[in-house]
């Protein structure tokens, strides 16, 4: 499924992941294959285009991530909400908290290369294109060192995008090139496809000097640009997004009632500790610091 979509068969992925839905649904996955089917469910509805579908996709994403996964995969999950918000590129506030948020957080080890991806692109969102010029070939070095050669071609990507706009052209398509030198031995292409609309004018340097024009014709075959702008409109609105899982959802209403951790704990029979700890993932879901943020937050936010 995730080869499918990397290497530009959208409809094939597409046609993977409801045989996974099929086949998957009447046994007990592993938390890792079903926090990547929600993913990919996610990624595939913005490369449709489809605000219903993508809102779908998002709310089942947190839905069926239970509360007793590990904190590997809780880690990893917060991560794949942070890439999809960076993505689709939210309000400021939205980017803000985000990485207010990934800034509180403590990354497993694996973890850390797809954080720091993560935050890159949340950075480009933010337009902090100098931050992201700083490190990025030391975070492309890293992950090609790594062996995370997606996560090179991404850093490659998002450096090519902030050297393009601080007018530094050279730097620009040094960077493009070197992330199509890394997707071109796999047919990586959707990377390019998600960010069309920033590396147009780069794309159209390089066809002039005949660089790998092939690939370059795919690439804007499959651009990502009008279904994204469809998925904008609704995500800056501050619809869909963050999803709380419906436990945490009932938990944080409860604090909006300004019901004790001690009478919650009792009134879901488990010990108090458990819903502090609760309440942490949601602070750092939402992106806010205490317990009266979050009655804000929980009277405030689009129905």
């Amino acid at each position: 499924m995730e080869w499918y979509y990397l290497t530009g068969h959208p409809d094939q992925a597409q046609h993977e992941l409801e045989m996974f839905t099929i086949h998957g649904s009447d046994v007990r996955l592993q938390s890792g294959t079903l926090l990547s089917s929600l993913f990919f469910q996610a990624r595939l509805a913005a490369f449709y285009g489809s605000k219903e579908s993508f809102a779908d996709a998002m709310h089942q994403f947190h839905r069926f991530i239970p509360d007793t996964f590990s904190s590997f995969y809780l880690n990893m999950a917060s991560l794949c909400q942070s890439f999809l918000i960076a993505l689709t590129e939210p309000s400021e506030e939205q980017i803000e908290n985000s990485l207010q948020a990934m800034q509180r957080s403590t990354f497993f080890a694996p973890c850390q290369p797809f954080a720091q991806l993560i935050h890159d692109r949340l950075l480009l969102a933010r337009g902090s294109y100098t931050k992201v010029s700083q490190y990025a070939q030391k975070h492309t070095d890293d992950a090609i060192a790594a062996s995370y050669i997606l996560i090179a071609i991404y850093e490659s990507l998002f450096a090519a995008i902030a050297f393009h706009y601080l007018n530094a052209p050279q730097k620009a398509g040094k960077f493009l090139k070197q992330a199509i030198d890394l997707a071109i031995p796999d047919h990586i292409i959707m990377p390019f496809a998600e960010h069309m609309e920033y590396i147009e004018p780069l794309l159209s340097k390089l066809m002039r000097e005949r660089f790998h024009l092939k690939f370059i014709r795919e690439i804007r075959t499959l651009s990502m640009t009008d279904s994204l702008a469809n998925i904008r409109g609704m995500v800056k609105a501050g619809r869909d997004i963050p999803y709380l899982s419906e436990r945490e959802h009932y938990i944080a209403t409860l604090v909006t009632a300004g019901i004790t951790n001690k009478d919650i704990a009792r009134d879901l029979n488990v010990a108090e500790v458990t819903i502090k700890k609760t309440l942490s993932r949601i602070y750092t879901k939402l992106g806010i610091p205490n317990r009266t943020a979050l009655t804000s937050y929980m009277k405030n936010k689009p129905q």
